[in-house]
C-alpha cells in the first residue's frame, strides 16, 4: 500500500522539479544547478535588469549580497541587493513586484527603493551571515530534502573575489532561528514588513 501512496508523491515530485529547473536557468539569473524549488524569480529579476551574480562580480563592487523572497503563490516577490563598494560604503537597493488582492496585504504595483548604507551596516550584515552559516555551501537548501508547498522562498545570493555561493529557504514555514537575526537585519535595513505570524516579507 506504501508503494502506491509513494508512487504519485515521487511523480509529482519529479514533474515539479522537471518544471521548475527551466525557470531557475531559462533566464540566466540564477545558475541551472538551483536547489528546484528556488529561482522562482529569475526571470522577473531579468525584466528589471538584474545581473546574473553566478556570472561574476560586477564592476566596480567588493561585493554583492542579494536576497530575493518570493510568495509561495506568485503574487509577489522582493529583491533586496547590499553591494559593498570598493570605498567599504554600502548601497542597498530593493526591487519587485505586486499584484495586490483582498486576501493580501495592499502593496504598490512596483518597487524601488535605494538606500546608501555606512560600512559599519555592510560589516554587520556580514557577521550574522557568517554566524548564520548563510553561505556555506556552494549551492544548498537549509531545508535538506523537504519541499513546503505555497510557502515564501527566499534565495540568498552572494558573489565576492572568494567566488558565487546561493542557498535556497522555505523561509514563510521553515523558519531557521539561526537564521533569523540574519534576515530581521536586511529587511531592517532595506525598511520591509513582516506579518505577524512571519510567514510573508515584503
Amino acid at each position: 500500500m506504501r508503494a502506491w501512496i509513494a508512487l504519485p508523491f515521487l511523480a509529482f515530485a519529479l514533474s515539479t522539479a522537471a518544471a521548475a529547473e527551466p525557470e531557475s536557468d531559462s533566464c540566466g539569473i540564477f545558475p541551472p544547478d538551483m536547489p528546484f524549488y528556488g529561482g522562482w524569480s529569475g526571470c522577473d529579476l531579468k525584466k528589471l535588469r538584474q545581473p546574473a551574480l553566478w556570472q561574476g562580480l560586477p564592476k566596480g563592487a567588493q561585493q554583492v549580497i542579494r536576497l530575493t523572497f518570493t510568495d509561495g503563490h506568485m503574487f509577489f516577490w522582493r529583491s533586496v541587493t547590499i553591494t559593498r563598494l570598493e570605498s567599504g560604503e554600502g548601497v542597498l537597493t530593493v526591487r519587485g513586484t505586486s499584484m495586490p488582492g483582498p486576501a493580501r496585504p495592499m502593496m504598490p504595483a512596483v518597487v524601488r527603493r535605494t538606500i546608501k548604507l555606512p560600512p559599519a551596516d555592510v560589516d554587520r550584515i556580514d557577521q550574522l551571515a557568517e554566524a548564520a552559516g548563510v553561505f556555506k555551501f556552494e549551492r544548498g537548501s537549509w531545508d535538506g530534502e523537504e519541499m513546503f508547498m505555497h510557502c515564501q522562498t527566499l534565495d540568498m545570493e552572494r558573489v565576492n573575489a572568494a567566488g558565487y555561493r546561493v542557498s535556497v529557504v522555505n523561509i514563510g514555514c521553515n523558519q531557521p532561528k539561526k537564521l533569523t537575526p540574519f534576515v530581521d537585519e536586511v529587511v531592517r535595513l532595506a525598511k520591509m514588513k513582516t506579518t505577524e505570524n512571519r510567514m510573508l516579507f515584503y
